[in-house]
């Protein structure tokens, strides 16, 4: 999620321009951006809901998600294959460990680009470059390190704050999870 709301953060403006899309390449890439967008909200939405066993959705979650996996894996290729190119033209201009050195100080706009992501007149840096690689990479390890007792049992299972039903099911054999009741299932 880090990753994905920094990307949105950093071309929301250009989400909104009107027309749309100049040519083609331009048209694959918003739809595969509608398609990425709108399944990993999908993907995050439907599987809190689904921690939390509230099912308001009219649709059996496990196909839905295993589909919107698939969508969103599929949108992502696309826009990395359309992207690819002038991400490795951009890192080949500057180089990329000059740009991670490089301090808020001296940080400067990107020149105009055929592509139109560059802002007419920018406003100055509020946040380097490496703050800003430095921010979502702290942000994706803090979820990890979140989440990472669900899958490894032991002393990690403490970490889980983010588990979805409790780190303790019952003693002994008695421990696994129940989520519904015979009576709560109308049997």
């Amino acid at each position: 999620m880090p990753v994905l709301l920094a990307k949105l953060w950093s071309v929301i403006p250009k989400l909104f321009d009107w027309p749309p899309a100049r040519s083609v390449s331009q048209a694959v890439e918003r739809i595969s951006l509608v398609l990425l967008v709108g399944g990993a909200v999908f993907q995050f939405v439907t599987g809190i809901l689904n921690i939390q066993l509230f099912y308001v959705f009219p649709f059996s979650f496990y196909p839905a998600h295993f589909y919107g996996a698939w969508i969103f894996l599929a949108a992502l290729v696309v826009h990395v294959a359309v992207k690819l190119p002038t991400a490795a033209r951009a890192l080949r201009s500057r180089g990329f460990r000059r740009e991670l050195r490089t301090g808020l100080a001296d940080t400067r706009p990107e020149p105009p680009d055929p592509d139109g992501l560059v802002a007419a007149s920018p406003a100055e840096p509020t946040m380097s470059r490496r703050g800003m690689l430095g921010f979502v990479g702290g942000g994706s390890l803090l979820i990890f390190g979140l989440s990472v007792g669900q899958t490894l049992d032991g002393p990690l299972r403490r970490t889980a704050l983010l588990a979805p039903h409790g780190r303790v099911y019952g003693p002994g054999p008695n421990d696994f999870q129940i989520n519904k009741t015979a009576a709560g299932l109308g049997g």
